[in-house]
Order: C-alpha cells, then structure tokens, then sequence
C-alpha cells in the first residue's frame, strides 16, 4: 500500500473520516518543513477556525503509528513532525522564528569502522545547523 493511502486509512478510526483529519494530513503532505503541533494548528485554523489542539495531537499519532510520520527531535527544543518516505537530510532551525527546514542531500561522512573499533554502534546521525532563515533574516538585528 502507497504511503498515502496508508495515510488516508489511518486518520479513519473505525469508520470515521473526519474533515479536521483530512485537512491536517493534506496541510502534512504538501509542507515543506518539519512543522510542530502548534504550527500545525495555526495552519490548519486557517480552514477550520474551530479546530482544537487535542484533535491535531490525536491525528498526529495516528499518523506516526501508522508510520505516515515521523518525530524530529531538536536539542532544547520543540519536537517537529514530517513525513516518513523523505530521503535521509538534515535540518535547518532559524534562531530568530524557531522554524524548522529541511536541507537537502548529507554532507556527513562518518568513518563507520573507526567508530565500531572503538565500541560504538552508530545508529543514525542528525546534523542540525542554526542560523537566521531568508524571512529573518531580512529583518534587522537590534543590539
């Protein structure tokens, strides 16, 4: 089964397909970024002004049980949510907004032996770079 398909089963829990459930997977599907519950809420009350954030909380699990989603963890931060068929990549966080972007390709090259010689059983890896991204940093810095 594609993963969008899989998708769409998931957010029916029996045999309810919802339209705040509809709206939250699509706003996932086509986002370009990592977004957190509360990014997802504001975009998705901008088409359903009354939704609540325990429906997007209970969809967002829905969909990472499935395996639609996965968690993007960030240091110190918030936890972000993307799609689960994107190619391995890194992010990008903007210290000013907090937003979280996805950079394209890995340019981490681990010498894989050298860690297992040494004990270690390298699992995956995250290179997050911080920065001011193009909306931020348009505006100017206050000192």
């Amino acid at each position: 089964m594609r993963q969008r398909d899989q998708a769409e089963q998931s957010v029916r829990v029996g045999d309810r397909r919802t339209r705040q459930r509809e709206v939250i997977l699509e706003l996932i599907r086509r986002s370009e970024r990592p977004l957190r519950v509360s990014e997802i809420l504001e975009l998705a009350q901008k088409e359903l002004p009354a939704l609540g954030i325990a429906t997007v909380y209970r969809t967002v699990k829905i969909l990472q049980e499935s395996g639609y989603l996965k968690t993007v963890n960030l240091p110190g931060g918030d936890t972000c949510f993307e799609r689960e068929d994107l190619e391995h990549h890194h992010h990008f966080q903007c210290n000013f907004c907090g937003r979280v972007y996805d950079l394209p390709n890995c340019p981490v090259k681990l010498n894989l032996s050298a860690l297992t010689k040494q004990g270690f059983i390298p699992e995956e890896h995250e290179l997050i770079i911080y920065g001011r991204c193009p909306e931020c940093s348009q505006t100017p810095v206050v000192v």
